[in-house]
C-alpha cells in the first residue's frame, strides 16, 4: 500500500454533502435518485468501522432554497476543518450568464434567472479559499438542465473541470465533455453516485487496504467503461488524490477491523503518548495521539469521554516543538472546550482543564491576553466552586505566574507565585513540592530581571529543599544546583562558582554519566568560572573536553558545540596563545557560515573577533580582507545606524589605511564619519575621534596642511567638548605637532622673541 495514502483525521476533518432533489421551479425537473444517493453516502463515509467521517464531522444538506441556507454550514466547516475538507454536490448545473460560468441549481433557483438564483461555483471556490484544511476534496455529480429531459442530466468538461481546478484540491466530475450523465428514473441513484456507493460499499477484490480518491477513479474508470457509459474526470493534486474516503471492505487488512476488537485502554495511549512528547518526539506524540483520536472517534463518537481525553491530549503536544501548528492547536482546543461545554456543562472540572489547555495554546499562538484572562476565569470559577486553597485552584494560579513570565511581566507573576506560596505553606507547610515549584520560579524571575544575587539565595532554599524531599542525587535536586551555580557565577564571584560547579560536575558524572548532555553542559559552565578566576591552561583543557563530546555526540556542525568553541578560543587568547585561538574561531566561522549563515547575528559576532584578532596578531592585508568581507554583509544585514556595523567599516577603514590604500580609506573615514555625526552626533566623542584619524590619513596621502588644519579644528572641538586635558584631546595635540613640523618649510627668516624650535 502507498504510505502516503491516509485517512481523514476524525476530528480535524468536514463533510458537506449537498443534495437537491426537488425543485420549485417548473423548469427544473425533480431527481429523487439525487436524494436517495446523498443520504446512502452520508451513511457509506460515517460508517464507524469502514468510514472516513465521523458523524457529527459530516453534515448532510438536503434541498436548500437559497444561498443563505448553505453560507453557515458551508462555511462553518470550511473554517473548522484542519485536515481534510470535502464538498460533495449532486443535483442539477447551470451554466448561464454572459461569461457561461457554471451555477448549481438550488430547489428555489428560476433556471432563467440562474445567476440570480442559483449558486455560483466562486462560491464553492471561496469556501474551499479560506479553510486551513490541508487536503480538499470536490466530489461534483451535476447536470446542466437546458439539455434535461426525463432522467437525463448533462454537462460539459469545459463549464465543470475548467472551473473547478483549484490549487491543493482534487475535484471529481460525473462526466466528460458534451457527455450525458445517467439518472435513471427507476434506479436507486444516480449512475455516478450510485457506483461510487458500489465501490466504497462493496470494496475492492484485491486492492489495497485503504480506498484513495486515485484509486476510486480508477475503479469507476474501469465499471463506466465496461458499461459504456461516458467516464468520470478527474483534476488532481497528489497529495490531496491520496486521501481515502473508505477502507477497503475486502482488502488484505478487513479481517482486522472486527467492531468486536477492544480498542487500546486510554490510560496507556496517554501514557505512552506522553512518554514520546518527553522524549522530544514531538512528531511521534502528535501522530500517535491523531490516531487514537481518529479511531475512537470513528468507534466511539466525537463526545465519548474518551475520545475528548485523547483530542485535548492531542491538542496540547500540537501546540509544542519547533513544528508545532498553534493554530490548528487553538482550533482543536477551542473545539474540545465547546464540547465538554456542551456535553458536561461549563463548570465540569474536565471542561475546565480544557479550557487552560486551550490558553497555553492560546498564548504559545502570542495571543496572551485572552490566555490570561481565561486562566483568571478558570482560577475565579475553581475557588468559588472547590475553595480558594484547593490544590486546582492554587495549581491555576500557578499556571497563570508562568505564562506571566514567560510574557516578560516577571513583577506580576513573582506576586502570583508568593501568594500560591503563602496558600502552600499554610495548607501543605514549607517542605513540599508545591512550595519547591514557587520557590524555584521566584528564582527564575529574579535572574530574568537581573537580581542574580536574589536569584542565588532563592536557588540555595530551593536547592536545600530538593534534597530533602528527593534525595541528593535526585535529578530535580541536580537541576536546583545547576540553576544555583549559573546564578552565582552571575554575580561574578567566580571563585564561590567554581568551587559549586566542580562539586556538582562529580556528582553529575556519577550519577548520569560523564558523557551524559547534563555533565558536560555542566563541565562547560565549569570552564567558565575557572577561566573568570583566571586560570586559562586549566580552563582551556575543560573546554576542549565538552567540544570533544559534543562533537562525538553530533558533529562538529551541530550549533551546541559553537559557544564552546567560541569560549574555547576565548581562553586560548587570554592565556597569550592568540594565534591558535584565531585558528580555532576561523574553523568556527566556516561552520557557522555553513549551519547559520553568514548574516546570523552568532555568526557576524564571530567574523568581527577573528578580524579584530588577526589585525592585532601583525597581519593588516588579512585582516583587512576579513573586514572587507564583513562590511559587504553587514552591509545587507543590518541598517546603516547599526553600531556594530559603524565599528566594522572604521577598522576596515583602519586597515584599509595600513595596507598603504590611502585614498581608499579616505573615502572610507569619511562616509563614517559622516554616519556617526548622523547616528552619534557631531560632538560625540567617537565622531570626533574619526575625524582625526581621517585627517592623519590625508596628511599620510602628502597632502600635510590640509591634514594639519583639520587636526587643528579637531583639537580645538575636544577641547571645547571633552576638556584641555582629556586623553583624545592631548592625543590629537600630539598627531597635529607631526603634521606642522612636517609642513613645507618658508624662506629663513629671523626667529621672532621667544620663539623655540619644535621638541623632536
Amino acid at each position: 500500500m502507498n504510505s502516503l495514502v491516509r485517512l481523514p483525521e476524525a476530528v480535524g476533518s468536514r463533510a458537506v454533502l449537498i443534495g437537491v432533489s426537488s425543485y420549485e421551479a417548473d423548469g427544473l425537473e425533480d431527481l429523487p435518485s439525487v436524494g436517495r444517493g446523498v443520504q446512502a453516502l452520508h451513511k457509506t463515509l460515517t460508517n464507524g468501522e469502514y468510514g472516513s467521517f465521523a458523524s457529527d464531522r459530516c453534515t448532510l444538506i438536503e434541498n436548500p432554497r437559497d444561498q443563505g441556507a448553505l453560507a453557515q454550514p458551508l462555511l462553518s466547516a470550511a473554517a473548522a476543518a484542519e485536515d481534510v475538507f470535502l464538498v460533495y454536490h449532486a443535483g442539477h448545473g447551470l451554466i448561464a450568464g454572459h461569461d457561461r460560468e457554471l451555477y448549481l441549481a438550488l430547489a428555489g433557483t428560476d433556471p432563467n434567472v440562474a445567476e440570480w438564483t442559483g449558486l455560483p461555483y466562486r462560491l464553492i471556490r471561496e469556501a474551499f479559499s479560506r479553510t486551513r484544511a490541508r487536503s480538499r476534496v470536490l466530489i461534483l455529480d451535476s447536470c446542466h438542465s437546458g439539455l434535461a429531459i426525463s432522467g437525463v442530466m448533462s454537462a460539459t468538461e469545459t463549464s465543470i473541470i475548467g472551473q473547478v481546478d483549484i490549487d491543493g484540491t482534487y475535484v471529481m466530475t460525473s462526466v466528460p465533455a458534451m457527455a450525458l450523465a445517467q439518472a435513471p428514473v427507476d434506479e436507486a441513484y444516480t449512475s455516478f453516485t450510485g457506483a461510487l456507493l458500489n465501490v466504497l460499499e462493496r470494496g475492492i477484490p484485491g486492492g489495497p487496504d485503504l480506498l484513495s480518491m486515485e484509486v476510486v477513479y480508477t475503479e469507476l474508470r474501469r465499471l463506466f467503461s465496461s458499461a459504456g457509459l461516458p467516464l468520470p474526470q478527474q483534476a488532481s493534486d497528489r497529495t490531496a488524490a491520496m486521501i481515502a474516503l473508505s477502507r477497503n471492505r475486502v482488502g488484505p487488512a478487513a479481517v482486522t477491523l472486527d467492531e468486536d476488537i477492544p480498542l487500546p485502554p486510554v490510560a496507556d495511549l496517554k501514557t505512552a503518548i506522553i512518554e514520546r512528547g518527553r522524549a522530544r518526539d514531538i512528531r511521534g506524540a502528535v501522530k500517535l495521539a491523531r490516531e487514537a483520536v481518529s479511531r475512537r472517534t470513528l468507534r466511539m463518537g466525537a463526545d465519548h469521554p474518551e475520545t475528548l481525553a485523547l483530542r485535548e491530549l492531542l491538542a496540547s503536544w500540537l501546540g509544542r516543538g519547533d513544528e508545532s501548528d498553534v493554530a490548528v492547536a487553538v482550533g482543536q482546543s477551542r473545539e474540545v472546550v465547546a464540547d465538554r461545554t456542551r456535553v458536561l456543562g461549563a463548570e465540569d472540572p474536565q471542561t475546565l482543564h480544557s479550557r487552560v489547555t486551550l490558553a497555553y495554546n492560546l498564548f504559545y499562538g502570542n495571543q496572551d491576553d485572552e490566555a490570561f484572562a481565561i486562566l483568571q476565569d478558570v482560577h475565579d470559577i475553581r475557588s468559588r466552586v472547590l475553595s480558594p486553597d484547593h490544590e486546582e485552584t492554587l495549581s491555576t494560579q500557578e499556571d497563570l505566574a508562568y505564562l506571566k513570565g514567560k510574557a516578560g511581566q516577571f513583577d506580576e507573576s513573582s506576586s502570583l507565585y508568593r501568594e500560591v506560596l503563602d496558600w502552600y505553606t499554610r495548607t501543605k507547610g514549607k517542605q513540599s513540592v508545591p512550595a519547591l515549584r514557587c520557590v524555584s520560579s521566584l528564582a527564575g524571575n529574579a535572574m530574568k530581571t537581573g537580581q542574580a544575587r536574589t536569584a542565588a539565595d532563592l536557588y540555595r532554599q530551593s536547592a536545600a529543599l530538593a534534597e530533602e524531599l528527593h534525595g541528593a542525587d535526585a535529578q530535580r535536586t541536580l537541576l536546583e544546583r545547576t540553576e544555583l551555580v549559573y546564578a552565582i557565577g552571575s554575580t561574578g564571584d567566580f571563585t564561590t562558582a567554581r568551587e559549586l560547579s566542580g562539586a556538582l560536575l562529580r556528582d553529575l558524572e556519577r550519577v548520569d554519566g560523564p558523557e551524559a548532555r547534563s555533565s558536560v553542559e555542566m563541565r562547560h559552565c565549569h570552564a567558565a568560572h575557572v577561566a573568570g578566576t583566571g586560570q586559562y591552561a586549566e580552563a582551556i583543557v575543560l573546554f576542549r573536553s565538552v567540544c570533544r563530546s559534543y562533537e562525538t555526540q553530533s558533529g562538529r556542525r551541530d550549533s551546541v558545540s559553537f559557544i564552546p568553541r567560541k569560549n574555547l578560543a576565548l581562553a586560548l587568547h587570554d592565556d597569550g596563545q592568540v594565534q591558535e585561538g584565531a585558528t580555532v574561531l576561523q574553523a568556527l566561522l566556516q561552520d557557522m557560515t555553513e549551519v547559520f549563515g553568514a548574516e546570523h547575528a552568532d555568526t557576524l559576532e564571530c567574523h568581527r573577533l577573528l578580524a579584530k584578532w588577526t589585525g592585532a596578531l601583525g597581519h593588516p592585508a588579512r585582516a583587512q580582507r576579513l573586514y572587507r568581507d564583513l562590511v559587504n554583509i553587514e552591509t545587507r544585514a543590518l541598517p546603516r545606524e547599526n553600531l556594530d556595523a559603524l565599528q566594522s567599516r572604521l577598522d576596515y577603514a583602519f586597515y584599509t589605511a595600513q595596507v598603504g590604500e590611502h585614498a581608499t580609506a579616505v573615502s572610507l573615514y569619511t562616509e563614517v564619519v559622516d554616519d556617526l555625526a548622523w547616528v552619534l552626533g557631531r560632538e560625540h566623542r567617537a565622531t570626533l575621534s574619526t575625524r582625526a584619524s581621517l585627517a592623519v590619513t590625508i596628511g599620510e596621502m602628502g597632502d600635510t596642511r590640509r591634514a594639519a588644519d583639520m587636526l587643528r579644528l579637531v583639537a580645538d572641538d575636544q577641547a571645547r567638548i571633552l576638556g584641555e586635558n582629556d586623553p583624545d584631546t592631548s592625543d590629537t595635540r600630539v598627531k597635529l605637532a607631526r603634521w606642522q613640523f612636517a609642513l613645507p618649510k618658508a624662506p629663513f627668516a629671523p626667529p621672532v622673541p621667544g620663539w623655540l624650535p619644535p621638541v623632536q
